[in-house]
């Protein structure tokens, strides 16, 4: 089954503030081996320099060295919290001991992970970790703002229409387009079949309802398409699976491109 472009795409930069470059570009290099949705990474050497980044353009996730020419790392978390700026996540990494005191502050300011060098491999993998679940959370959209934007697509539809359709019938477009970007699917012959076999499921319906819930759902798709030029209906039956097809598509690009929009 064909897949289409994920809602959950995104650009993911990624800061690192160090001033030994050689351990930052090992650390990047590691990363990026790892994690193919990294599209950005930078290196800054100084606490000072890191506050203008940030401010200039937020990055998704941060690795901050606590040792660090002029402020440390921890007075640099101090000053973000001065400038109510709200930081991604953050992971410390710190060339010796610190104090408890220091400590316990990382973690007041929102500070994930705690590591010391030389990496070993748990460490390395609880970074990599924490990137991972970064990048799930920057991707990550509110169930009621995926409807909302699905809304700003499905509600024109309606407007459109001239048999009296209702806001519910319009709905089953809607519920139709978040199922295909929630699954990641192209609508197809057998996408739609898949859906209709879930519903049926999910919700214990017979396939009387099924059928009903399918034919008001190409009746609006037919509408839609054919307005009030007569004389595409012939076109519309000669092309009912294609045009079907284009008419979803397009809408979950749309939907898709918004979402895109919002995350960057």
């Amino acid at each position: 089954m064909a897949r289409g472009r994920s809602f959950m795409e995104k650009n993911f930069y990624i800061l690192q503030i160090e001033e030994n470059e050689e351990l930052a570009i090992q650390i990047e290099k590691m990363i990026m081996e790892k994690h193919e949705f990294v599209t950005k990474s930078k290196i800054i050497k100084s606490g000072e320099e890191a506050i203008e980044e940030i401010q200039k353009k937020l990055p998704d996730f941060i690795l901050l060295n606590q040792k660090l020419s002029g402020m440390t790392g921890l007075e640099m978390l101090e000053k973000c919290n001065d400038l109510k700026i709200k930081l991604p996540q953050v992971v410390v990494i710190v060339d010796e001991n610190i104090s408890r005191e220091v400590e316990d502050r990382f973690y007041e300011l929102g500070v994930k992970y705690i590591c010391k060098r030389p990496l070993n491999d748990i460490q390395k993998r609880f970074v990599l970790y924490y990137i991972a679940t970064s990048y799930k959370m920057s991707t990550k959209i509110k169930q009621e703002e995926l409807l909302n934007l699905i809304c700003k697509q499905t509600e024109p539809i309606l407007k459109n229409l001239k048999n009296g359709r209702t806001p519910y019938q319009v709905s089953l477009v809607g519920f139709m387009l978040k199922y295909l970007i929630e699954n990641d699917l192209e609508y197809s012959k057998e996408s739609k079949k898949e859906i209709y076999e879930y519903l049926k499921k999910r919700y214990c319906l017979d396939e009387r309802i099924i059928n009903e819930i399918r034919m008001v759902i190409e009746d609006i798709i037919e509408e839609n398409y054919i307005g009030n030029e007569l004389t595409k209906k012939e076109q519309y039956d000669n092309n009912k699976d294609d045009i079907q097809e284009k008419f979803f598509n397009k809408l979950k690009e749309n939907v898709l491109e918004d979402i895109i929009a919002e995350s960057n």
